[in-house]
């Protein structure tokens, strides 16, 4: 096997892992938003491996992004609510913003504190939307040999 098989074979295992468990109710320890947040770069850096023609890497980047985004689908609302609450109870919310609030949810509940709910969901959308864009458009783009 090739190391680019043997990656693609862990994060399709940890996938359905993570799928079976937040089924059940659980996390087993796994931030959701770091799902999230493995999302939305694996979009980015795949389109960035397909335009510098990185064939390998953009599989690998491409097929774990398809892979978490369904292993979170069953997921229950109350398992992501439960952990912004617990952010947001150890969360100091006229603090600065910091880099290790990127980690967690404490970056967006500092957003939503000073630009409102609604902004702060459009930013996040618009990361998502940014990302998903990249992935397609770098679908178009010749990489020059």
């Amino acid at each position: 096997m090739q190391p680019g098989q043997i990656i693609i074979l862990v994060v399709l295992l940890f996938s359905v892992f993570l799928g079976w468990v937040l089924y059940r109710g659980r996390t087993a320890g796994v931030r959701l938003y770091l799902v999230a947040v493995a999302v939305a770069a694996s979009l980015l850096l795949g389109s960035l491996a397909h335009v510098l023609d990185a064939q390998g890497a953009a599989e690998v980047l491409n097929l774990t992004a398809i892979a978490l985004s369904l292993a979170a689908l069953p997921s229950h609302p109350g398992l992501w609510e439960d952990q912004i609450r617990a952010d947001l109870e150890r969360t100091r919310l006229y603090q600065r913003w910091r880099v290790a609030d990127a980690l967690s949810w404490r970056g967006w509940l500092k957003l939503v504190d000073r630009v409102g709910a609604r902004a702060a969901a459009l930013v996040y959308l618009a990361v998502f939307a940014v990302a998903i864009l990249a992935a397609v458009l770098s679908t178009l783009v010749e990489p020059s040999i």
